[in-house]
């Protein structure tokens, strides 16, 4: 589809323009992400998330597809997605592979970081069981020389609590974050990029923030 594709492109551009250094794309289209590459330049980084569309023989077609797009990762191609040998050998394909944000506690996320295929591993703090089991799981990922790359676009606690784990691991080189900001931001100003894209941690005690009442109250239904 030529128009999604130059929708892809200008949103890329929009995006490099002002400052972002990695975008994430959300399509199932392979030929996308050459756009995307068009649209953001040779400095952005660019992932693929497909969200495990394919078998082995359809990820390796894709793959070779998206190549020349130069992607720092491509997410979830293999469908069922605890397929870990499917995903070990896309790896060959030479693009590096992600995956985990499905992982329910960090016993089975320990088993994925010894995936000779994925390169970067995916915890996700809502739907692992909290920071505790965030905490093991990460750190089992760096332990067995993979980086972490925490599954978080939420707009609440889950962001929050994403945001210290990102304190405490060096291989988190980005926050995953929708492209949209709330109407009125919930947690004052934490939650929400700084003019530079990046995010400040807060500071307080427990998640370190807590909601504006005046907001919850506004939009509260019922």
């Amino acid at each position: 589809d030529v128009y999604k594709r130059q929708t892809v492109r200008k949103v890329c551009e929009g995006l490099a323009e002002e400052g972002y250094t990695a975008i994430k794309l959300h399509e199932i289209d392979p030929v996308a992400t050459l756009w995307a590459r068009e649209g953001a330049g040779p400095d952005v980084d660019i992932m693929m998330d497909v969200n495990c569309p394919w078998d082995l023989i359809e990820a390796q077609e894709a793959a070779a597809i998206m190549l020349p797009a130069k992607l720092k990762w491509f997410e979830e191609p293999i469908w069922p997605p605890e397929n870990l040998g499917a995903l070990t050998t896309l790896r060959a394909s030479g693009i590096p592979l992600a995956a985990g944000e499905n992982c329910p506690n960090h016993f089975e996320m320990q088993r994925m970081a010894e995936v000779p295929g994925l390169d970067y591993v995916q915890p996700s703090v809502t739907k692992i069981g909290g920071i505790t089991a965030f905490h093991k799981a990460a750190t089992a990922i760096e332990l067995a020389g993979k980086r972490v790359a925490p599954h978080s676009p939420y707009f609440g606690p889950g962001l929050l609590a994403t945001l210290h784990m990102s304190a405490l691991f060096p291989t988190m080189e980005y926050l995953e974050v929708f492209g949209a900001t709330l109407t009125e931001p919930l947690f004052d100003g934490y939650g929400t990029p700084e003019a530079d894209c990046t995010y400040r941690i807060p500071e307080g005690p427990g998640l370190g923030a807590d909601p504006i009442p005046e907001v919850v109250a506004k939009y509260r239904i019922g």
